[in-house]
């Protein structure tokens, strides 16, 4: 599934350079725009990290890339600044997790997967990914629509319960243990 960002990386033309000074501000990746060049640096430890957490980092810089205006790689000195970052780190982790997962094979997969684990399996995303994109439909709306059937409680959140429409309809605890 990194193939998806990293064909986005590629279409945008966003540069990719490795850059060491990184390490030091426990950074594994920064998006920047350098003479009018979009930039993608890693820091070394990137490449120690397993394909799945590289994809997510690589998606949330794409997020910058896509979402951000200016550097939000400095120290804020006041709270105004500090909760504008904030927003702005949000933003594009959202974009990233929402770009990356296929709302569709998130739907179909939540329905067969036995856990969390192998959801991530299935969409070659983190839980990081997968929530952030869940969460953020909560805010929307309580149930999310995965099929004809059946609906995603998302207030049941970090749990992934399903409920079969017609036990709502007809005004079934669908809570309730058999």
């Amino acid at each position: 599934m990194i193939e998806k960002i990293c064909k986005y990386i590629e279409e945008q033309e966003i540069l990719i350079d490795d850059c060491p000074e990184l390490s030091k501000f426990r950074k594994a990746a920064l998006y920047c725009n350098i003479n009018n060049k979009n930039l993608i640096l890693l820091s070394p430890e990137f490449h120690n990290r397993n394909l799945k957490e590289q994809a997510e980092i690589l998606a949330e810089e794409c997020g910058h890339f896509a979402t951000s205006v200016g550097d939000t790689f400095v120290c804020p000195n006041t709270y105004a600044s500090k909760l504008a970052i904030s927003k702005s780190e949000q933003k594009a982790t959202l974009w990233g997790a929402k770009y990356f997962i296929d709302e569709q094979d998130l739907k179909k997969y939540i329905l067969i997967s036995t856990s969390v684990e192998e959801l991530t399996d299935y969409l070659g995303a983190t839980d990081r990914m997968l929530y952030d994109y869940l969460y953020s439909l909560k805010h929307v709306d309580q149930y999310w629509q995965l099929n004809e059937r059946f609906l995603l409680d998302l207030y049941k959140l970090p749990n992934l319960v399903i409920i079969d429409k017609e036990d709502l309809e007809n005004g079934v605890d669908v809570y309730e243990e058999p």
